[in-house]
């Protein structure tokens, strides 16, 4: 059975998310802003509040911005968790922290909830194209439940653990080519230990390396060839032994040069000889 999305929050990256899910997924869609609400009408059920989006959702993806968002929507004056049906899952998306994924799921499982902590890496482009990078924490339950539109996410799917909260221990953020410098770094390394998670686990469960390199542009040849000419067939000078180029037709041969006359240095005359020659403005004594 296909399962029904209910994505609220049709941000930056909601909007490509819940774009690509509607190819394969029922999807309703919702936000606060009108504005993105209609721009997901051609591809999703629109809808005028959270509650109605997720009346009979059984996957409610949340792409919010905070925890005072993730709050709001699951139990403010429009939230969500008073209409969902026992065993519904929801998917969050968001970087929100360890500490507020653990107490939201906490109370989740008393309304028989399950939560997904599946925080995304990759920019709108990617999302738009189920290239994502997530890391998931949640129990086998669900994440059984979750795994087709995780899959269908995500290009990279790494699963961290049974609790939530572990895919907040290990989210690369925006740049999914440095998340194993940043899981080796010391800050990550606290995460993933306040997580109950080992450094190793944690570089393990990231990309080895980043998007492979563009090789480099060949060179295009010419548009046209070089004409021949006298530079390009110019031979090195002329030595000893050497012929010189002939002149190209039509042009008059070169005429050495006649070497210079040496002139002599000006004779001075000695001192005191003639006499002397009056200068201007000067008086002879």
């Amino acid at each position: 059975m296909t399962p029904t999305i209910a994505v609220l929050g049709l941000g930056a990256m909601g909007l490509p998310m819940a774009r690509h899910l509607a190819q394969s997924f029922p999807i309703r869609g919702y936000d606060i802003d009108a504005s993105r609400c209609s721009a997901a009408k051609d591809f999703s059920t629109a809808c005028g509040s959270a509650k109605e989006a997720a009346t009979g959702a059984d996957i409610v993806l949340l792409a919010v911005r905070n925890r005072n968002q993730l709050v709001e929507v699951l139990w403010g004056s429009d939230g969500v968790v008073p209409v969902l049906d026992p065993g519904a899952v929801v998917l969050l998306t968001s970087t929100v922290g360890i500490d507020v994924v653990r107490d939201v799921a906490g109370q989740l499982a008393e309304q028989r909830l399950l939560l997904v902590d599946a925080p995304v890496s990759g920019g709108p482009v990617r999302a738009g194209l189920g290239d994502l990078l997530v890391t998931v924490g949640a129990d086998d339950t669900a994440y059984a439940e979750a795994l087709p539109v995780l899959e269908a996410m995500a290009s990279t799917l790494k699963r961290v653990g049974p609790p939530p909260g572990g895919g907040q221990c290990l989210t690369p953020g925006n740049q999914p080519p440095c998340g194993r410098h940043i899981a080796a770094a010391p800050p990550a390394r606290h995460r993933a230990c306040a997580c109950g998670r080992a450094p190793a686990r944690a570089r393990a469960a990231l990309p080895p390396r980043g998007p492979a390199r563009t090789p480099p542009r060949a060179r295009p040849p010419r548009s046209r060839p070089r004409p021949p000419g006298p530079r390009s067939q110019a031979p090195s000078p002329a030595g000893p032994g050497r012929p010189r180029t002939p002149p190209p037709p039509g042009r008059p041969p070169a005429v050495p040069l006649r070497s210079a006359p040496t002139c002599a240095p000006r004779a001075r005359s000695p001192a005191g000889a003639g006499p002397r020659r009056p200068r201007p403005g000067r008086r002879d004594v």
